[in-house]
């Protein structure tokens, strides 16, 4: 599994936050700093948790058939764009450094979910037992963005 940019966001906000002409961060750099952090772990815990409740979701719509997945699996990315628009949108008042790096995390998270599209794009295409396996791999590369989301979350 390749590294997730979005582990190294808390490391990137930080270094974006400290003056390059300072030794030692002033105050307002901290709390900002501290604030961005905060933001980053409650915004990956939320995309997190809601990435492995859609995951057990598309698992019960499978047994229900094709169509019935596929909605779940299209409601799946539509939450999936909300979150990464307050990932994008979280960190307005941070320095534009510490803006940059968290449109950058959104920005992999946004490549992630367009490889779920073109997993749901296939899958809507496959016939016969086909269909089962596609959405296996859908809910499997669901389950890993997830997973990365939770691994941010820990570090």
């Amino acid at each position: 599994m390749k590294l997730n940019p979005l582990v190294l966001l808390p490391l990137l906000l930080v270094l974006a936050a400290c003056s390059k002409d300072e030794d030692e961060p002033s105050e307002s750099t901290k709390n900002l700093t501290e604030s961005l952090r905060d933001f980053t772990k409650k915004h990956s815990e939320s995309i997190a948790g809601e990435l492995e409740k859609l995951g057990e979701s598309l698992g019960e719509h499978m047994s229900e058939g094709k169509d019935a997945f596929t909605k779940a699996a299209e409601q799946a990315l539509k939450d999936m764009d909300e979150q990464i628009e307050r990932l994008e949108n979280g960190a307005e008042d941070a320095s534009r450094d510490a803006q940059e790096s968290s449109r950058e995390a959104a920005k992999k998270l946004q490549d992630q979910r367009e490889e779920l599209a073109r997993q749901l794009e296939t899958l809507r295409e496959s016939g016969g037992d086909a269909w089962e396996e596609m959405a296996e791999a859908f809910a499997s590369s669901l389950n890993e963005v997830s997973e990365e989301l939770g691994q941010l979350d820990r570090d």
